[in-house]
């Protein structure tokens, strides 16, 4: 139980690397973007939103303060503000899993009658992000936060300056990276294997792979909603001391 006192400095080092990826990206030529975007940015950006989920549930620091400061920092490098309006929605996910329009994860019923070819499921993967951050403000919208607010000005403040000293390049590379990597991407499996259900009866699985490694270990999904105040780097401790209930 509680923080992790590392957290704080792998969300550090991830953003210097990014900021420092989106300015050696402005010197790449147009047609190598795309592809740089997708393969390290991808994967780097989806280690930040996985960082601010684990900070949504104050594990970074004991102070709420700290943690949601922490969290917009984790943001920056995604281009596009989510950290303060994703623990809105994140933690009634936890108290009503599996409830429609409350728990927002839940895809709508037009959803799930309308991707069912296999075309139409590798276009939902592909437009996963705008699943995700529209779905809440159609269902379940809620007022805006006063940290939301600031999330939201620190976030337009970083991409302007990126733009200033990086270029269009630089920018594209963060916001591409983001996108690229919640869609068509390895490390995007979480979005369906954590609780699209393969087996009746069971909404949420868990996955050991070697991902986990840069992921916070969320493929740790049924230790987490077992134990959420329960740090990602701490949740092998749960398998291994209750393995009958997990493996």
């Amino acid at each position: 139980m509680g923080p992790c006192p590392y957290t704080k400095y792998q969300v550090v080092g991830v953003v210097m690397m990014q900021i420092c990826l989106a300015y050696a990206t402005s010197q790449l030529p147009w047609k190598f973007l795309i592809p740089f975007a997708y393969l390290i940015g991808g994967a780097a950006n989806c280690n930040l939103q996985l960082a601010m989920h684990e900070i949504s549930h104050n594990l970074a620091f004991k102070g709420m303060f700290a943690n949601r400061v922490l969290s917009i920092i984790a943001n920056l490098p995604l281009g596009i503000p989510a950290a303060i309006s994703f623990r809105k929605y994140h933690l009634e996910h936890h108290r009503y899993q599996g409830h429609d329009v409350v728990d927002v994860d839940v895809p709508c019923e037009w959803e799930g009658w309308f991707f069912v070819s296999a075309p139409r499921k590798f276009l939902w993967c592909l437009l996963q992000p705008a699943f995700y951050a529209l779905r809440p403000v159609f269902t379940n919208p809620k007022p805006m936060l006063k940290m939301e607010a600031a999330n939201i000005a620190v976030q337009i403040t970083f991409d302007f300056l990126i733009y200033r000293t990086c270029g269009l390049k630089g920018l594209m590379y963060l916001v591409a990276g983001t996108l690229l990597g919640m869609g068509i991407h390895p490390t995007a499996y979480h979005f369906i294997s954590e609780h699209c259900v393969f087996v009746e009866g069971y909404e949420t699985y868990s996955y050991y792979g070697w991902l986990n490694a840069i992921m916070y270990n969320v493929g740790y999904h049924n230790e987490h909603h077992d134990f959420p105040n329960i740090p990602g780097s701490r949740l092998y401790k749960v398998k291994a001391a209750a393995p009958e209930f997990y493996d």
